[in-house]
């Protein structure tokens, strides 16, 4: 609860100071509350067995010996400022590590690029060598998956690919939004 009291203090904080349409919308208190519930509903998961469909569109846990990141990008306004949120669990469901950052002005597209390429290469830092990494961004996925590697343009797009063609097991797979909750909500603080 600490961690979570003090990564919101320093949202909040941010948003004061960089929006200038800033509104508190929620008591401060109850929004680390509510945030820290969100996590432990997805430990619940943990108890299920592997693969389960305890609903339509939840999270699953990873192969045997395989970490899972979930990551998620996002801008505000047509050309707005973007956020990213990343979280990463092992095999048993368990949290290593989340975090999330401002990224500056993009479009939707490549914020969720962003997002992905510095999920991988922290997951590569982490000297994870099994990393299943889920995105709610279908066209990122199919971007990455579909496309013959030599005609992409984009600097981004090359750079994660170089990632994924280094010494490891990484996939790259879409999930729905509901299943990729837990990076919304460290995205949106």
């Amino acid at each position: 609860m600490f961690v979570i009291t003090c990564w919101k203090l320093w949202k909040r904080r941010c948003c004061i100071l960089l929006q200038d349409d800033y509104v508190e919308r929620d008591d401060f208190l109850p929004q680390c509350i509510q945030f820290k519930d969100e996590i432990a509903a997805t430990e619940i998961l943990k108890t299920g067995s592997r693969g389960s469909n305890l609903g339509i569109h939840c999270w699953k846990k990873p192969d045997q010996n395989w970490v899972k990141v979930n990551a998620d990008g996002a801008m505000r306004g047509t050309m707005g400022m973007v956020a990213t949120g990343e979280v990463v669990r092992d095999d048993h469901g368990n949290w290593i590590r989340g975090f999330s950052r401002s990224i500056g002005f993009c479009i939707a597209l490549n914020a969720e690029l962003w997002v992905l390429h510095d999920t991988l290469l922290i997951a590569w830092d982490m000297e994870f060598r099994k990393v299943e990494t889920e995105t709610d961004c279908r066209t990122i996925v199919e971007l990455l998956n579909n496309s013959p590697r030599e005609r992409d343009d984009s600097a981004t797009v090359t750079m994660i690919q170089a990632l994924l063609l280094r010494d490891w097991e990484a996939k790259v797979k879409y999930t729905h939004r509901e299943a990729n909750m837990v990076a919304d909500k460290r995205r949106n603080g």
